[in-house]
Parts: structure tokens; C-alpha cells; sequence
């Protein structure tokens, strides 16, 4: 289609604006699927019942909404995508706060575990639309430029071969040129959210991938996902949500309480690989865990008012057996833990092999 083809409803009626700028009495630009205000504002657009006209070819509209359907939360994202910050800032004193020690030794094997675990991402985005951080209810309907970005680079990495390896990558790289452009006009936190999901599976797939120039290109975007991260951190605030579905509301605030966890581990395990340490314990320590696994899943209802609890009480309470259910997720956490109790084991015997996510 032409670019410079704009699309705009045709009302068989006098009606000349969409519902919602007729209940907000602003004017309507009319354009299709939907107008520049409803698209501003992350909300349905709605023409009634009516035809949409290209040209002579007509086509039925099948928008019907004109309230959000996910919680709306304004968003500044930062001055420059590219901001070194690293993750001190995230904390105004990240020692002297917790009682968390800077380093803590890095177990390889569950170094490995965990990270296998995160590159099962790109395989169950794929084929089941979801992560243990990305909920497949989030883009499911309006399924953002970036999320079919996403989705076409995971497919073509996941067929990967040594003949089509430098493309695939190629097209990686020019994705995250196009991520990185697109975060300078970010104006929603559940925009923002998608960003940084997206950044993190890009990273998974290089940093873990065994080839040494896309580890060296991830390690030098490592500061950019801090950066994302700490500014998702900063913005995110349970009483600035918009008035939707309570479950909705869940499925966004525990999104966005994953990725900052995930994002986070990563970065540890990382950091584990390359020099048998994690330095990002304080920051862990800080974060919350929701005790509710059955609701991500959608096996059970979203509890109102749940208990949240720090990473550290998490392990604590399934230490002693409060925690009765876990899914990928929070066995992930459990895993990463040095401390948690797992088959009767606080700790895991330490392997001399360096990690395989290094060979190349």
C-alpha cells in the first residue's frame, strides 16, 4: 500500500467521530483501524457498526471498544536509549541498606540451569506465545510492531543454520536498531515494558548462543538494558493504574515484577559465567515475588490484595513450607538461590567445567 494513503471511516450516518471522541467531545480525525487519539491513548476505537472505505473497496470494521482494555500509566522514557547508568544507581545505596553481600559465588550448575531455562524463552514464545515473563494474554490482540519484530527474529533463530547464521543475526541487529529508535517516543509504562522485553530476549539469544562476536555485541548493550531496566523500576507504581479488569490489572503489575527480575538475573548470570561472581545481589534482594503461580498460568483466580514478598523472604517461606506451588518461574528463582533447599540440598557441589554457554 501507497504510505502516503490515509484510510478513513465513511459513517452511512451524520456521525463524524469515533465513540470515544464523542464521549470525550474531541475532535476525531477518523483515520483507520483506529484514530490518532484512541491510538495515542492505548484505547479502543469504535465506528458503530459501520463500513470503512480505500478507495472503492470496502471493509468491515470489527473494533468495538472505547475503554482500555490494560492499564494506561503515562511514561517518560529516558533522555537517550543508550544512557550508561549501571545498576548502582538503581539504589541510593545499595550496601549499606541490605545486609546483602556485594559478590556472592556463583555456582556453575545452576549457573547452567537457569540459564537454560531462559533459552527455553525463545522456543515457548514461538510456539506457545509466552515466557516465564511475557504473559500471552499481554499482546495478544493488538500485537505491536515490535512484538511481530520479536516473534519473526525467535522464529528464524530457532531454524538457524551454518548457512543462514550471519542473516539471522543481520536481522537481529537491525530489530534492535529499530527498538532502540522506537524507545526515544515511548508514552506508556506497558509500552516501555514490551521494550524492555524485548531487549532482554534479543540478549538472551546473543549472550548464550556460544558465537564470541554476538556475546561481545550483547555485553556492550549489557548498560542499555540496565539503563531500561532502572527507568521501568522507577515509573512502575501499582496506584497509578487506570480503572480495568482486576485480572488484567495482575497480569500487567506481575509482568512488569518478572521482567525486572529476569532482566536483573541475567545480568548476574552473566556476570557468574564470565568471572564466577554475582553482583547483583543487593538489587535481588530488593525486588518482590508474588506467591500466586497457579494465576499466571490461568489455572486459578487472581487473588486480591495477594501477599507479595522480597526474593529472600521467598526463599525463606519455601524453605520452611509455606510456598506450595511453583511453576518455571519461581524455580528458576529457587534455582539461582544458593540458599534455597531443594531434594534435601541447600547447596550444589561445585563443578570445575567451565559453563558451556561459553564454547564457541
Amino acid at each position: 500500500m501507497d504510505p502516503s494513503v490515509v484510510i478513513v471511516h465513511r459513517s452511512d450516518t451524520r456521525r463524524k467521530a469515533c465513540a470515544g471522541c464523542v464521549k470525550a467531545k474531541r475532535r476525531c480525525d477518523l483515520t483507520l483501524p483506529a484514530c490518532s487519539r484512541c491510538t495515542k491513548r492505548n484505547i479502543g476505537c469504535s465506528y458503530g457498526g459501520n463500513g470503512i472505505v480505500i478507495g472503492e473497496q470496502a471493509v468491515v470494521s470489527t473494533e468495538l471498544e472505547t475503554v482500555p482494555i490494560w492499564p494506561v500509566i503515562p511514561f517518560t522514557p529516558p533522555p537517550e536509549p543508550t544512557l550508561e547508568m549501571g545498576y548502582e544507581n538503581f539504589l541510593s545505596s545499595p550496601y549499606t541498606s541490605f545486609s546483602f553481600p556485594h559478590l556472592v559465588t556463583a555456582d556453575p550448575f545452576q549457573v547452567e540451569y537457569c540459564v537454560s531455562e531462559l533459552q527455553r524463552s525463545v522456543e515457548t514464545l514461538v510456539l506457545e506465545g509466552r515466557t516465564t515473563f511475557m504473559h500471552p494474554d499481554l499482546y495478544s490482540e493488538s500485537m505491536p510492531e515490535i512484538y511481530q519484530d520479536l516473534i519473526g527474529i525467535c522464529s528464524f533463530y530457532m531454524q538457524r543454520t551454518p548457512q543462514n547464521y550471519p542473516m539471522v543475526f543481520r536481522m537481529m541487529d537491525a530489530r534492535l536498531r529499530k527498538l532502540g529508535e522506537s524507545a526515544k517516543s515511548v508514552v506508556q509504562l506497558g509500552h516501555w515494558l514490551l521494550h524492555v522485553q524485548t531487549l532482554i530476549m534479543y540478549q538472551i539469544m546473543r549472550l548464550f548462543d556460544g558465537d564470541s562476536e554476538q556475546r561481545t555485541k550483547a555485553e556492550n548493550d549489557m548498560k542499555v538494558l540496565d539503563a531500561w531496566t532502572e527507568r521501568l523500576q522507577a515509573e512502575f507504581s501499582e496506584a497509578d493504574l487506570a480503572p480495568v479488569e482486576p485480572t488484567r490489572n495482575w497480569i500487567m503489575m506481575e509482568s512488569i515484577r518478572r521482567t525486572l527480575m529476569v532482566s536483573w538475573l541475567i545480568r548476574g548470570m552473566y556476570k557468574s559465567i564470565m568471572e564466577g561472581v554475582c553482583d547483583v545481589v543487593p538489587v535481588l534482594a530488593r525486588l518482590l515475588v508474588s506467591e500466586n503461580a497457579e494465576a499466571w498460568d490461568g489455572m486459578s483466580p487472581v487473588v486480591q490484595n495477594q501477599n507479595l514478598v522480597t526474593y529472600p523472604d521467598y526463599v525463606e517461606r519455601w524453605n520452611v513450607g509455606k510456598v506450595k506451588n511453583v511453576n518455571l518461574y519461581e524455580m528458576i528463582l529457587l534455582r539461582a538461590c544458593p540458599d534455597a533447599i531443594i531434594e534435601g540440598l541447600s547447596r550444589w557441589g561445585q563443578l570445575e567445567s567451565r559453563s558451556r554457554f561459553l564454547d564457541s
